[in-house]
């Protein structure tokens, strides 16, 4: 009976422990080496924006690692380490099993020169708005110091990298992750004063690439991993590109980058990829990239959805397509049912709820009011906590007050330029107002000023005129920009506690640059993307050439 009950405690053993994959290996630095502190992370798809963990583990002083999990489907992975760049990569898993790795991180992409370095920490809960400017001393290092009742202080510095991040710094005793790819440095506090160095001499820098290698290089995982790794280099060229294209003093709208070519080598090889998934990863790759060109394409994604069900864990790589794809390769009735199952049966609620959104998005523009109240009731009860009902919140809302032809709240504020003048409704009653939030620090409003500057001149004697709100941490801050390129020459003002203040709930900033064109009496005539860019011109120029 003993030797029965013990093969029993065996076999159940076995099998519960078959039912875990595990992802094992090590996690070095860019030379090979272990880190000082460095994570293996399970990505909650939901937040992967934010590098929110669902699970993390810790390698030993070896840099080896196992991570356990009883997940199934497209699992990411993230890998982090102090004084290295976060690298991820997705997994797929259908069943139980080992995958066993080894990565090397790569340096971070410092500046050449050092101008303005911030610093934000314990002394203002690591709020970016609120960082605080480090001196510059004689010997080319930067210094703050904070009085604190504290043992230890943490912080994190910014603008040290050619995109912007906070991050640990050169000094600390030690170091802990901060949950969204990077770390905070921990110093210990002597006689109550914290005191920081940022010496540049001592930033870890290498050309070296990231890299990721399998014990089972002809896996699928393995041949997966060069595809997503493909398309994260992919992206970064971009970035850089965009990067390149704001720093020469650019507007954000003239940005274009060709990707053709990229996609057209992507459709290429998905016609001779012999596996079903890598085909279909390498065709969501190419669509990602460049919109539909001709019939082929369409027969390519025809292929796609044929292959792929509503329920396919490939779908979590770019949810946004689903419908798209679906749109493109089925009649209405087929589109429906496809659309339905991913609601009701995709394993990942993160895709579930992007679907939800695009129907109401797709339902709003055919102007079909029961279609956009159905799905914007099933995105509130079924994923109210998601970040995508945040964006049907504030754009299709039935009870949204910045929607064209509602008037806008009433308000209140003071002239930046001149304390005495009071802007509110009544000021500005009888013009064509734009009114435009903002801030020093958000580059796509700095990006919108060549635009806005054109547009004023243009149409300021055509009973047009424009009120900038900023944003921003300090007075001194809009002043100072003021004085620069940008003169902004029309009514101005500013309010202090950023999105938190009064002026943005009546509002419903969320997020800025946010452009609202008023018409004499106050009603909303466009908002957002039609007063961005070049389309700002066009709308102003719609709304003052209309008939009487």
């Amino acid at each position: 009976m003993k030797n029965i009950l013990l093969l029993l405690l065996i076999y159940l053993s076995t099998s519960s422990a078959q039912e875990l994959s595990v992802i094992k290996g090590k996690l070095l630095g860019y030379d090979g080496k272990p880190m000082a502190k460095a994570h293996v992370h399970l990505i909650d798809p939901e937040k992967a924006m934010m590098y929110a963990s669902l699970s993390s583990v810790e390698p030993d002083t070896n840099g080896n690692f196992e991570l356990k999990t009883d997940l199934n489907g497209l699992l990411f992975i993230a890998f982090t380490g102090v004084n290295h760049q976060l690298y991820g990569t997705k997994l797929l898993i259908e069943e139980p099993q080992t995958i066993g790795v080894t990565v090397k991180l790569n340096t971070y992409d410092y500046l050449d020169d050092f101008g303005s370095v911030s610093i934000i920490g314990d002394f203002n809960d690591f709020d970016f708005q609120t960082a605080q400017k480090m001196e510059k001393q004689s010997d080319g290092t930067y210094t703050a110091e904070f009085e604190t009742e504290k043992e230890k202080f943490s912080y994190q510095l910014m603008n040290i990298t050619k995109h912007p991040r906070s991050l640990n710094g050169t000094l600390a005793d030690e170091y802990e992750y901060d949950g969204g790819g990077d770390y905070h440095s921990v110093i210990k506090v002597q006689n109550g004063l914290a005191k920081i160095i940022f010496d540049t001499t001592k930033l870890i820098k290498s050309e070296i690439e990231p890299e990721i290698k399998f014990d089972e290089p002809n896996s699928l995982n393995a041949k997966l991993s060069i595809l997503i790794e493909e398309d994260q280099k992919r992206q970064k060229a971009l970035q850089e590109a965009y990067r390149k294209h704001i720093t020469s003093g650019n507007a954000s709208d003239e940005f274009n980058y060709d990707w053709w070519g990229e996609a057209a080598n992507l459709k290429a090889r998905a016609m001779i990829e012999e596996n079903p998934i890598l085909r279909n990863v390498l065709i969501l790759n190419a669509f990602r990239l460049a919109p539909l060109k001709n019939n082929s394409d369409t027969l390519l994604i025809k292929q796609l959805v044929n292959s792929m069900k509503p329920i396919s864990a490939l779908w979590s790589l770019y949810p946004w397509l689903l419908n798209t794809f679906a749109a493109v390769a089925l009649d209405e009735v087929a589109y429906n049912e496809y659309i339905t199952q991913a609601i009701n049966n995709h394993p990942e609620r993160f895709v579930k709820s992007i679907v939800v959104f695009q129907e109401i998005a797709r339902a709003y523009y055919k102007e079909d009011s029961s279609s956009v109240k159905y799905y914007y009731e099933l995105m509130m009860k079924e994923f109210g906590d998601t970040q995508y009902a945040r964006f049907a919140k504030e754009s299709y809302s039935p009870d949204k007050k910045i929607i064209i032809g509602r008037k806008i709240p009433e308000f209140s504020i003071t002239s930046l330029d001149d304390s005495t003048i009071i802007y509110n409704n009544e000021y500005f009653k009888g013009k064509i107002l734009l009114i435009d939030f903002w801030a020093t620090w958000c580059k796509p409003c700095v990006g919108e000023m060549e635009h806005l500057h054109n547009a004023y001149e243009k149409y300021k004697d055509r009973n047009f005129d424009i009120l900038s709100i900023s944003f921003d941490a300090k007075l001194e801050d809009v002043i100072k920009f003021r004085n620069g390129k940008w003169k902004m020459p029309w009514h101005n003002s500013f309010v202090s506690g950023s999105f938190k203040n009064e002026l943005a709930q009546k509002f419903e900033v969320i997020g800025i640059p946010k452009p609202i064109l008023i018409d004499e009496s106050g009603k909303i005539i466009a908002v957002e993307n039609k007063l961005r860019g070049k389309a700002l011109e066009k709308t102003l120029s719609e709304t003052l050439n209309k008939p009487k």
